[in-house]
């Protein structure tokens, strides 16, 4: 994983109750039983794996001393992941190795990313998908939407033409690229220094970049 530290964005999170257990390479374990989300939210440094399944579970491990630092909780329904324990000051000084987080839920329509992550999502199925990256960010997604709607203000890749839509707005604003599947409409900006790659031929196709901005449409 990354070992790269941004602040994350202010978010309210109360330790979840959960079955842990250490591995014999020190590695914690934790099974948490928590449900009733659509959507997750990410505020620490996290490796996820996410399938869209039948049921409910949520697996993290990782080193002792990042498990201790775990905050989970569903507000709003949304799965809240962060590692709020602790200063600025103390997440510099420490070699953050992040904890990994195995999650299956029926139904995904969104995700937001305040820190750091590296993720994998695959069989989203939904009407309207959401994701928000403004920390540093490694996600690819695959399944299909009706509409995409993201946007990357922070520094990382976002590959997402695994995800077949009909329409998607991709909007990046920081030093990022992006990878998208729009079959009738897409609406593609960039205001930083980042590259946009629309896949699926659109019928329409809006561009708007700044002048050290690619937008590539296949």
């Amino acid at each position: 994983m990354k070992k790269l530290l941004v602040l994350a964005a202010g978010t309210c999170a109360a330790v979840a109750a959960g079955m842990a257990y250490a591995d014999d390479d020190d590695t914690v374990s934790q099974e948490l039983e928590l449900s009733g989300f659509d959507r997750i939210t990410i505020a620490g440094v996290y490796e996820l794996d996410v399938r869209v399944g039948d049921d409910y579970s949520i697996r993290l491990s990782g080193p002792e001393y990042e498990m201790e630092r775990v905050e989970a909780s569903v507000k709003n329904g949304a799965l809240v992941l962060d590692q709020r324990k602790g200063g600025w000051g103390e997440r510099m000084r420490n070699n953050r190795d992040g904890v990994e987080a195995v999650i299956t839920l029926p139904s995904l329509t969104g995700l937001e990313v305040s820190d750091v992550i590296d993720g994998e999502i695959a069989g989203v199925d939904a009407e309207r998908f959401e994701i928000d990256i403004s920390g540093v960010g490694d996600v690819s997604i695959d399944g299909q939407c009706g509409a995409l709607d993201a946007h990357l203000s922070g520094v990382g890749e976002l590959d997402a033409k695994g995800l077949e839509c009909g329409k998607a707005d991709i909007h990046v604003s920081g030093v990022g690229s992006a990878a998208v599947f729009a079959s009738d409409e897409v609406d593609a900006r960039v205001s930083g220094m980042g590259d946009i790659d629309v896949y699926g031929s659109p019928n329409a196709v809006h561009k708007n970049k700044s002048m050290f901005a690619e937008i590539t449409v296949h």
